[in-house]
């Protein structure tokens, strides 16, 4: 794409002008740019407002043309939307980025609103988020340009692209577009379509009434071969109607093809109530008014795709923002000798670039010695990205040639890999890795083990060729190690987890520090930083006396001690818990907020899936222990905790499950579904991801049913939850009635067990990977395809139909209840049987010896923040 709009531009020299107060982010903002666009742009830098403002009018006399401006926002003078403002009169068709971490909604509002604000990225930037901006803006500007050149002639075309250009909505740019038409065409009905999947899809239009979509097959003038898409000006002059709705009193009907480099993809149609109404109209008019809607529709459906790629990085982002924000100023802090050489050592090997092998005990602080060697070294503008191997059988995936082409290796090009626990990792993923060291200078790698190599090694454990590629080892010292900086490092914890809770609390009683310092230290700064939590939570004051029994993990909720926190939500947090007199193991969801107060929807969700959990005692429901509000006004719930993996996971680590184990799996969710029905409760969101494989007790691939925050009434009534034209669920896994915001009943469960069936044998959702309107769409109108003919086991046509029988778009079509459903299920034989020997031996060889160090069920850390698709 650049090559060609290198090829568009000849002789012109587009610049990208750079503005930002502070050299070391200009450097390397035009070095990323330099670097990724080669000679096809020119990149300035100004380090100022003002100075922004004098390079424009240099290159504006020059006869040199600007496409884009990226501005930091906050910078003495003028500030970004300010400057964005001044240069967008100036050149109004120059497009502009802000980048900034500390822009108020304000801003960003003014800047869009006198700027026509391109883009918004938050500091730091993601290296190929910002790339992928730069040039489908570059790409945006380009169409826009030559359909403005095209467009000189005809004023009014000309004010229909600057009002395009315009930074709108889809629904907004199509209604101008429609006002355009108005205006411009004495036209009574305009229509817009979109080719797809050989329908046209209505994209806009002046009829209300319109059909949203007709089939091509209905009307062969209109397939994607036809004359209308092949003629170089507008077809049918004449009264050719092809709509049922719009034939009466239109005698006249005008059509324009829409086509691109990849064929057909629209269809632009006007109608008139007069005979030879549009016979005046000139070809020029006709094709540039098309030409803009084409233009539009593209553009449209471009940043469709550029926001729904943000959103998909935008957990990423969150990710590593949250990763980062424990640097070097916080765990290596301290005078001890053990530190101090620490740093020594780590400052010695950062400006080698070489890869290093870091030893340390869990939670000592590899991760944050890791990132103190990137910050330091010669890969410190590039992205520093995180591999937490767990023994996956998958791993292999993320260093071979894998499709998406995005796996771990690719994303620390020009960066740093850190590989947490790389001993974990295959053998032939460990050669993998050993290969890329010795022939990829472009990134760094940083592994980090828990022991030293020599045993590993002896045992065939560890790739020798890989330990002799991380040929600088660096030991980090344990907690136990560095006693002199544990008050210190408390006092760094306390107050940043007291800044976070809204706490005062910021110093440390001397009786506290003397136990501080003598405790051992098993879990090390990890724990450290944990117990501080802990202390912060509880604290009333500045002044916090750690009491005794935080040692002893013993922050209490009710008749239950909090031990480690294992998940953290945008609402709340996960914690391992045990009962005051009992040695069961449970799992504590808290619901707060960092400014104390919460979503009044959010309360009701989580109370509402407490109370729904509580009234059912299926044992294939996960179990709801207490419940209550804790002295600082968190609610919160106890619940059991579990011994494996949701099915989503399962599936998606192991593969498609055999026929007969999916219908174990699928027989203990009818039972679940088949208590909460009888009492009038809908589920309403089952998926894979909410039904939890364990081991339990001496029983295997025991199924747990989890997450009634969506369930509601089976009686037809809408809950507060679900009112309103707002529809709540996950996409790939909703019933067409709750869509439609008709009334539920258990079948829309059966349906989702249909869903959730479907993906158990092939590995896929039933309509794939969509944005969530398509997905809508599909659930309500798309006959399911019968899974045999995606599935990786045979499937007897009896479970074939079956699962359509319960993917039935009306829930009249569906079995009447899960009895039904049940009693199909146990109809069912198989070849090769999946019973308790089998069940055991696969759970012995993932999990090992039994282990009360239970796994939480990945929905309550879901639960806590806005997770639902």
């Amino acid at each position: 794409m650049l090559g060609s709009l290198k090829r568009e531009w000849g002789k012109l020299k587009p610049t990208i002008i750079c503005v930002d107060d502070e050299r070391l982010v200009l450097a390397s903002l035009k070095e990323q740019l330099a670097r990724h666009f080669g000679s096809a742009v020119r990149v300035e830098v100004a380090e100022s407002g003002q100075d922004a403002l004098e390079l424009v009018d240099e290159l504006m006399e020059c006869g040199e043309f600007i496409p884009l401006i990226i501005s930091d926002h906050l910078m003495p003078g003028i500030k970004g939307d300010e400057l964005l403002a001044q240069v967008h009169t100036r050149l109004p068709e120059t497009l502009t980025i802000m980048l900034t971490g500390e822009a108020s909604a304000g801003a960003v509002g003014s800047a869009v609103n006198t700027a026509a604000l391109y883009r918004f990225i938050g500091k730091p930037w993601g290296h190929d988020d910002l790339m992928l901006t730069v040039r489908e803006a570059l790409v945006s500007y380009e169409q826009t340009r030559k359909l403005a050149e095209q467009s000189k002639l005809l004023s009014q075309l000309h004010e229909v692209a600057l009002d395009l250009a315009a930074n709108l909505a889809a629904h907004d740019r199509y209604s101008r577009l429609l006002a355009s038409a108005a205006q411009m065409f004495p036209a009574d009905a305009v229509y817009i379509h979109r080719v797809r999947d050989g329908r046209l899809q209505l994209l806009a239009s002046t009829n209300p009434d319109a059909r949203d979509a007709v089939g091509l097959a209905l009307y062969p003038e209109l397939t994607t071969d036809a004359a209308v898409f092949r003629a170089k000006g507008p077809a049918a002059r004449e009264a050719q109607l092809i709509y049922a709705e719009t034939a009466l009193g239109h005698d006249s009907h005008l059509r324009v093809g829409l086509v691109g480099d990849d064929g057909p993809f629209g269809l632009v149609s006007l109608f008139g109530t007069a005979r030879d109404v549009f016979a005046e109209i000139s070809d020029e008019r006709i094709l540039g008014f098309a030409a803009l809607v084409g233009a539009s529709v593209r553009t449209t459906e471009l940043v469709d795709h550029i926001e729904e790629l943000s959103q998909q990085r935008l957990a990423v982002a969150q990710h590593l923002h949250r990763a980062a924000a424990e640097r070097v100023d916080g765990p290596l802090q301290g005078t001890s000798p053990a530190v101090t050489a620490l740093r020594d050592h780590l400052n010695a090997v950062a400006d080698t670039g070489h890869a290093v092998l870091l030893i340390a005990q869990s939670g000592a602080g590899s991760e944050v010695s890791a990132r103190a060697i990137h910050d330091s070294g010669p890969h410190r503008d590039g992205p520093f990205i995180v591999l937490r191997s767990t023994g996956m059988d998958d791993t292999d995936e993320v260093f071979a040639d894998a499709p998406s082409g995005d796996g771990m290796l690719d994303l620390a090009a020009g960066g740093t890999l850190f590989v947490d626990r790389v001993d974990r990792l295959s053998l032939s993923a460990q050669a993998g890795l050993a290969e890329f060291i010795a022939h990829s200078p472009n990134a760094r790698v940083i592994a980090a083990v828990h022991r030293p190599l020599t045993d590993m090694i002896r045992l065939g454990e560890f790739d020798v060729v890989l330990a002799r590629a991380l040929n600088h080892e660096i030991e980090v010292p344990a907690l136990r190690q560095r006693v002199p900086d544990i008050e210190t490092l408390a006092h760094y914890y306390l107050r940043q987890h007291a800044a976070r809770l809204g706490k005062s609390a910021s110093q440390l009683s001397e009786t506290s520090v003397k136990a501080l310092q003598a405790y051992k230290w098993p879990g090390n700064i990890r724990e450290l930083s944990n117990i501080m939590e802990r202390a912060a939570m509880t604290a009333s004051g500045t002044m916090v006396e750690v009491d005794p029994s935080l040692l002893e993990g013993a922050t209490t909720l009710g008749a239950y001690r909090l031990i480690e926190r294992i998940g953290r939500g945008g609402m709340g947090e996960v914690w391992r818990a045990k009962h005051h007199h009992l040695t069961r193991p449970a799992a504590v969801k808290l619901i707060r907020s960092d400014e104390g107060q919460v979503d009044k929807r959010t309360v009701q969700r989580f109370r509402r899936e407490a109370e729904a959990t509580a009234r059912l005692r299926s044992p294939h429901t996960v179990q709801l222990y207490d419940f209550g509000v804790s002295d600082d006004g968190a609610f919160y719930y106890v619940m059991e905790l579990l011994d494996g993996l949701d099915l989503d996971t399962l599936v998606d680590k192991h593969g498609p499950l055999e026929p007969a184990r999916a219908v174990a799996f699928l027989l203990q969710l009818c039972r679940s579904l088949g208590e909460a029905h009888a009492i009038g409760l809908v589920h309403r969101d089952i998926k894979p991801a909410n039904l939890f494989a364990c081991q339990l007790g001496g029983e295997y691939d025991f199924l747990k049913v989890l997450d009634f925050g969506m369930v509601t009434s089976g009686d037809g009534t809408k809950s507060e939850l679900t009112t309103g034209s707002a529809v709540y669920g996950t996409p790939s896994y909703i019933a067409p009635e709750v869509i439609l915001q008709q009334e539920v009943d258990g079948r829309a469960d059966i349906y989702c067990l249909g869903l959730v069936a479907h993906f158990l044998l092939s590995g896929r959702t039933v309509y794939g990977k969509a944005p969530a309107v398509e997905l809508f769409l599909h659930h309500v109108r798309t006959p399911a395809r019968p899974t045999s003919e995606v599935a990786t086991w045979p499937i007897s046509p009896e479970l074939d139909r079956l699962i359509l029988d319960c993917l039935a778009k009306d829930p009249t079509d569906r079995p009447a209840n899960v009895d039904v459903v049940a009693q199909r299920l146990t109809e069912l034989t198989f070849d090769v049987r999946w019973d308790y020997a089998r069940a055991k031996r696969w759970w012995s060889e993932l999990l090992g010896p039994p282990t009360d160090k239970a796994a939480v069920d990945p929905s309550t850390i879901e639960l806590l923040g806005d997770a639902h698709e």
